[in-house]
């Protein structure tokens, strides 16, 4: 998969590439599929991304905890890329992966790390009690936040590595109109090694990864990943890596295919083809006998509607 990010330049820095990691519930009733934490039979396969694109897949068990040996499946995709003369410019992951041996995997290959760490109650005592250290931050949008870095010791020896953890407080909207009139923050924290960026920049570096949760659900709708054709799940991991490959060349084809039309190059795959489709159809069986329901606007339907069994 990687040699097909390659062939079709969907790199964008040169050697320099961003890493995203993830695990993504994907819902089957296959027989070998185990029971999930979102209380239904599934499979939880573990992704890495490059610059936004799947390029590494391993498959797992419904009920394999996100970091069950993930440090040595991110070793392998680590790898991976170094095999093909790729270097990791940051490396941006959840709370899935806040462990001190994935830290430390991490740390062997990424230049810049951004992981969720754990809100431990000491953070949110700094959240809740402190008001010195901390400062506004305003992002695209006119969001307004407040952050502080301090320093991260839970696990030893990486705050001495430049590791130490960023604290960001966003107003809670959940109780406006209630009782608890009082503004309320949620804390969210971010541990990163990135020191020579501000805390708006490890911010949006962390936040950009959403991109990462529309990817999978590109993959599960737009490419079938939710609806798996085996029995099984070796044949379906199979599956999932031509159907990622797949989505790699429909992405770079609509890229260059956005160059010369007005199609736009983040084009999910419906309306790339409704941009081939003259007249939506859908045959429809009624007591009568079968008719044709045509969906598209009056100028295209003045056409059709003098055939035989065809309703508009």
């Amino acid at each position: 998969m990687q040699s097909v990010l390659r062939c079709f330049d969907l790199r964008k820095d040169g050697e320099w590439v961003d890493f995203d990691y993830d695990n993504v519930l994907i819902k089957t009733e296959k027989q070998d599929a185990k029971y999930t934490f979102e209380e239904c039979r599934g499979y939880f396969p573990g992704v890495a991304f490059v610059n936004g694109h799947p390029f590494y897949i391993e498959n797992r068990d419904g009920n394999a905890p996100p970091t069950y040996r993930q440090a040595d499946t991110l070793k392998r995709a680590f790898e991976l890329l170094e095999k093909h003369g790729l270097r990791v410019r940051n490396a941006v992951m959840d709370c899935g992966s806040y462990t001190k041996e994935i830290l430390k995997e991490v740390s062997k290959h990424a230049s810049r790390v951004f992981i969720r760490a754990a809100n431990t109650e000491y953070y949110r005592s700094l959240a809740n009690e402190s008001t010195a250290g901390w400062h506004p931050v305003r992002l695209e949008g006119g969001r307004r936040l407040e952050s502080r870095r301090v320093v991260f010791d839970n696990f030893p020896g990486f705050s001495e590595k430049g590791y130490e953890i960023v604290l960001y407080l966003q107003i809670d909207s959940s109780y406006d109109g209630t009782l608890f009139e009082k503004k309320q923050y949620k804390c969210f924290v971010i541990l990163t090694n990135a020191k020579e960026l501000s805390d708006k920049e490890v911010i949006k570096t962390y936040n950009a990864r959403g991109a990462v949760e529309r990817n999978f659900d590109q993959l599960k709708n737009d490419f079938n990943w939710s609806r798996l054709p085996s029995s099984e799940m070796k044949s379906n991991t199979v599956f999932m890596i031509l159907i990622a490959i797949l989505r790699n060349l429909y992405t770079a084809f609509v890229e260059g295919l956005s160059r010369i039309t007005s199609l736009p190059r983040m084009s999910r795959l419906k309306a790339f083809i409704y941009n081939f489709v003259t007249c939506p159809a859908q045959w429809v069986r009624e007591k009568s006998g079968w008719y044709l329901d045509l969906y598209s606007p009056p100028d295209v339907l003045l056409q059709y509607v003098r055939r035989r069994k065809v309703r508009v």
